[in-house]
């Protein structure tokens, strides 16, 4: 994994997603990724996640339809388009 610093609001407006939908796909809540948005993790398993995200983007964005809007339930990395529990 890399050590740089990503710039959460940017991957968040490539995937076309809101605050909203990014924190229901990381299953965490809003005010989280507000926090990222302005200070991005550096370490952990956030840092992975976003990373991670943002590889798959980087080649299939037009692939990665928005979670369900939903108060809560999680989306697995693996098939993005899936909510369960929406």
């Amino acid at each position: 994994m890399t050590d740089r610093l990503l710039n959460v609001g940017a991957l968040r407006e490539a995937l076309g997603w809101t605050q909203q939908q990014l924190a229901a796909f990381c299953d965490v809540d809003r005010s989280t990724v507000s926090k990222w948005e302005q200070e991005p993790p550096a370490k952990g398993p956030a840092m992975i996640l976003l990373h991670q995200l943002n590889e798959r983007i980087s080649f299939a964005a037009s692939n990665l339809p928005a979670p369900a809007d939903c108060a809560a339930g999680s989306v697995s990395l693996a098939e993005p388009a899936v909510a369960e529990g929406c």
